[in-house]
């Protein structure tokens, strides 16, 4: 959802909010990724909340954590924003800078890249666990709604999704953008009158 709504702030002209929900979307998804190695190594989802709370107001932290356990999960180092994004972003949050668009395009293909292609390894490696993270969401959601009001759940397409089979490849960003801000400035559609 972050994601979607960085998507839509480039098209209505808010370059500093794109950036701001662009990078939230990846330290999301860097806590998903935890959630789901975690779980992946038989972590007892008690320690995990009590360990998330150590980590989980700085950005830095969670990045550190992600690293590590990915590297420990897979042997391999993870795909990360690089030190250049990284700046930038925090010169347009921290220090009020208002990027251009080149910048923000930029900025919103690294995070893409890190969320595509880290849920395309933890796909490939712990499906089970991807779809067992995602049922305890779900039940989560279901357990705050509480049992006044029957309820169902709907998946709705959104340019970044989890439940989407990606292991021959996603499209580019590019692609995706251009397919939302198409979306964003189609004529609206006229209720059908009976």
């Amino acid at each position: 959802m972050l994601f979607e709504i960085a998507l839509n702030a480039i098209i209505d002209g808010y370059p500093r909010e794109a950036i701001s929900s662009f990078a939230a979307s990846v330290e999301r998804f860097f806590e998903f990724s935890l959630r789901v190695l975690s779980r992946n190594r038989q972590v007892m989802p008690q320690i995990f909340d009590v360990v998330w709370r150590l980590v989980s107001k700085q950005s830095e932290r969670q990045l550190g954590a992600f690293v590590f356990l990915y590297a420990a999960s897979f042997g391999e180092e993870p795909h990360i924003l690089s030190n250049r994004m990284t700046e930038l972003r925090n010169d347009v949050i921290h220090r009020g800078k208002l990027p251009d668009e080149k910048q923000v395009l930029e900025f919103g293909d690294a995070a893409y890249k890190v969320i595509q292609t880290g849920v395309q390894k933890l796909r490939a490696a712990c499906i089970d666990d991807v779809n067992a993270i995602l049922g305890e969401h779900v039940a989560e959601i279901a357990k705050k709604m509480g049992t006044t009001y029957p309820r169902s759940f709907q998946v709705t397409p959104k340019a970044l999704n989890v439940i989407e089979d990606i292991s021959s490849g996603y499209k580019s960003f590019d692609r995706l953008r251009l397919s939302v801000e198409h979306i964003g400035t189609a004529a609206p559609t006229k209720p059908c009158r009976a």
